[in-house]
């Protein structure tokens, strides 16, 4: 009974970071734009624990980086104590960073497909993945990954590193939109293209 209550208020704060999120989304659409699918990210508990354990290492091993560089002797000045905290913040707060670009973001966030890109919009900002448009866009998969969850793959860069959206629900229809995009930018080309 403990972990449904767990559960249900948990899906209760995603929808309601869900909706807040996409609020803020709708001033950074496009006039001809329009959100065809939207779903929360649900954030990876694996993932989580890692960030904060690679956080907090990477704050010890800087605070021990730094003790022996400033203390010297036996009794450690002001100074040296607020260098090392200094440090420590620092440290703790580029290693989230770093993980926050690696796609283990512990921000809430909301993966959106639109009818002209594919972006994902968290506390901080809304960032567009892909164009529809872009050469990178296309070869799209819908991958099962757990009950309920899946990851959607809908791009590929210059190194060809394949990118999407990772653990959200309801990939099955989110792909059926971007097939619909591929088939509609492949039609296009074709149409534009004369030999």
């Amino acid at each position: 009974m403990p972990d449904e209550i767990e559960i249900s208020t948990e899906q209760r704060s995603l929808a309601e970071t869900k909706g807040e999120l996409l609020a803020k989304l709708q001033a950074q659409l496009e006039p001809e734009e329009i959100v065809l699918w939207a779903e929360p990210v649900v954030p990876d508990s694996k993932n989580a624990m890692l960030i904060r354990v690679v956080a907090i290492a990477a704050s010890a091993i800087l605070l021990l980086l730094t003790s022996a560089v400033f203390i010297g002797d036996s009794r450690p000045s002001t100074v040296s104590i607020v260098v090392e905290i200094i440090f420590a913040f620092f440290a703790f707060r580029f290693a989230r960073d770093f993980f926050d670009r690696q796609n283990y973001s512990l921000r809430n966030r909301v993966a959106v497909l639109t009818n002209m890109r594919a972006l994902e919009v968290d506390t901080h900002d809304c960032s567009t993945l892909v164009w529809y448009s872009s050469p990178h866009f296309g070869h799209v998969e819908a991958v099962q990954t757990k009950l309920g969850l899946g990851n959607l793959i809908f791009a590929t860069d210059e190194e060809s590193h394949r990118f999407g959206f990772m653990n959200v629900p309801n990939t099955a229809e989110a792909a059926e939109i971007l097939f619909r995009a591929q088939a509609k930018k492949e039609t296009e080309s074709r149409t534009n293209y004369r030999p």
